[in-house]
């Protein structure tokens, strides 16, 4: 499925077979259903998870909201976070593999190798820098997966391995379970102090 010449899709990734995608309403309706449901349950934490780089701008405006609307003590986590700098790979694929690339075929590859043809693995970067001011990873202008790639791969995929999967999962795995603990320990009144450094209530 080919887009006409110049003409960007309105939905992230859709002229790409086997794309599913939410409205923006749907999915922060959603969410703040969900939030209501888990405060009405007696929980006083949420945690906003997700491993899609395209959800993570309506997820922190969602954590403020769900914050505002319940009470809720939220917080907000990327699980391309939790690998991010990995010297598995080189410097350009860390910095401009960002969708289907060496990490990311490497989990696959690690949970359902049968899911991975590895005799077409592709290798496409966009033709854009991650040092300068203007970096797409930064957000400091607003992408589609059309404006960056025509495979839709963003990174050397056919630089993954299983062993890469494993070692991602592990380290990965190990920083979630640090973060969560502190998480579960996190008060909000220990943020405020007066003048001299003391505690606030």
């Amino acid at each position: 499925m080919a887009s006409p010449p110049g003409t960007l899709w309105k939905e992230h990734n859709m002229r790409l077979p086997g794309t599913f995608s939410l409205s923006r309403s749907t999915l922060e309706g959603l969410l703040l259903d969900i939030a209501k449901g888990v405060r009405s349950n007696g929980f006083h934490r949420l945690l906003l998870f997700t491993t899609h780089g395209g959800n993570q701008d309506l997820l922190n405006m969602m954590a403020r909201d769900i914050r505002i609307e319940t009470g809720l003590m939220v917080f907000r986590l990327n699980g391309g976070d939790l690998y991010a700098g990995m010297p598995l790979f080189s410097e350009r694929e860390q910095n401009l593999g960002i969708h289907g690339g060496a990490a990311e075929t490497s989990l696959v590859l690690s949970a359902k190798p049968e899911w991975v043809h590895s005799d077409v693995l592709p290798s496409e970067f966009p033709n854009v820098s991650f040092e300068g001011p203007l970096t797409f990873r930064k957000r400091t202008f607003a992408w589609l997966i059309d404006d960056l790639s025509v495979s839709g791969i963003c990174g050397d995929a056919s630089k993954a391995s299983i062993e890469h999967g494993w070692t991602i999962l592990e380290r990965a795995a190990k920083q979630l379970s640090e973060i969560l603990l502190e998480m579960a320990r996190f008060e909000f009144p220990s943020l405020k102090q007066d003048a001299a450094g003391s505690p606030v209530d």
